[in-house]
């Protein structure tokens, strides 16, 4: 007795059906690959820009001759916490008179009553210039309490 598979011609077996690709889901994938790649460029980009700037590269422009070559690498932040956007203006143009450059200025997380020139050590003569420049705001001037990447930082308070 012969087999059943001998005897009988071999059956075709169902095939899996594989969608073919169409031009709508081709161009589908090329636009998501483009968005996410341009997701990844901005990304990098704003990433590369909140870097410190180097200290050995910060001068300052209009430095008064009797300024020594410490005040020339000083790195000082401005935070705005009056609410007020002009301050910063006025605040850091003040500073940048003395001869000093200003490297960031933000908005303070906070509203405060009283301006504060924060120091590193080190930096108090200098913390104390800028005090003393800013009189309308009457600024004092304190220590810092932890470390930070800035030398002096400015925080403008309430008048």
């Amino acid at each position: 007795m012969g087999r059943v598979w001998d005897i009988l011609p071999p059956q075709k077996r169902p095939q899996k059906h594989t969608p073919k690709r169409t031009k709508k889901s081709k161009n589908a994938s090329l636009f998501l690959l483009f968005l996410i790649s341009g997701f990844v460029i901005i990304f990098m980009y704003a990433t590369s820009q909140n870097k410190l700037p180097d200290t050995n590269k910060i001068t300052t422009t209009n430095t008064p001759q009797s300024q020594t070559s410490t005040e020339k690498k000083v790195l000082i932040k401005v935070l705005n916490g009056t609410g007020k956007g002009e301050e910063t203006t006025k605040v850091t143009q003040l500073i940048e008179d003395l001869g000093l450059k200003v490297i960031k200025t933000e908005n303070a997380l906070n509203l405060y009553d009283q301006t504060i020139v924060y120091f590193s050590p080190g930096k108090e003569e200098i913390a104390q210039k800028i005090a003393d420049e800013l009189t309308a705001y009457q600024a004092k001037i304190q220590a810092f309490t932890q470390e930070s990447p800035y030398d002096v930082v400015v925080v403008i308070g309430g008048k």
